[in-house]
């Protein structure tokens, strides 16, 4: 009869355990599932690389090594949108000649004395492990701290990033234009006065 008992209360602690054994892992495995929702959510969210974070991190580069900050370009933004189109609507990944890459120029009205891009595809995980990798290119760390560049514009599609550097001419068309307003500013203030002066 006590070997009975004793039978009876193992079997009851084995059940009972495994109870307990079985509840941990489907608990365990739910947290493991959390979890790796949580990683691949914030994996996502890394993932996003943004056009302002890429001009950020290469204007810190540039800051670091005493440069002037490249100023956004909406010209040279348009420039960078016309290269990411054409590389993907063509299916390639490669920079063009000197002569093709201006007339893209061209089509976005920007006129320039210098101008160079980096272009980069795929697997970053955000802006600045882009710049970073960048960084660790020759070339592209040449474009990146070039101290005649002085304007920036980026894209991005699909996967496919384009950073375009540039300086512009100094357009003589303008400096007419502000000396005439200038001029014109000066007569104007000087009719004002006379005015007054009755």
């Amino acid at each position: 009869m006590i070997t009975r008992n004793r039978l009876i209360i193992f079997l009851l602690l084995f059940i009972t355990l495994l109870f307990l054994a079985l509840l941990y892992d489907t608990r365990q495995e739910e947290i493991e599932i959390a979890i790796s929702e949580v990683l691949i959510r914030s994996n996502k969210e890394q993932a996003e690389l943004t056009e302002r974070g890429i001009m950020n991190y290469t204007n810190k580069e540039r800051e670091r090594a005493k440069l002037n900050l490249l100023l956004e370009r909406d010209a040279l933004n348009q420039i960078a949108e016309l290269r990411v189109r054409d590389m993907i609507e063509k299916e390639y990944f490669n920079h063009l000649s000197q002569k093709e890459f201006e007339k893209i120029a061209e089509k976005a009205d920007y006129n320039f004395l210098l101008l160079g891009e980096n272009i980069a595809q795929g697997g970053f995980l955000n802006d600045q492990q882009l710049v970073e990798a960048w960084m660790k290119s020759p070339t592209h760390r040449e474009n990146i701290l070039n101290k005649d560049y002085q304007e920036i514009g980026v894209a991005i599609e699909q996967e496919t990033i384009v950073q375009v550097f540039g300086k512009p001419k100094k357009n003589s068309f303008f400096r007419n234009q502000y000396f005439l307003a200038n001029i014109a500013f000066r007569e104007n203030f000087n009719n004002f006065l006379t005015i007054f002066d009755r």
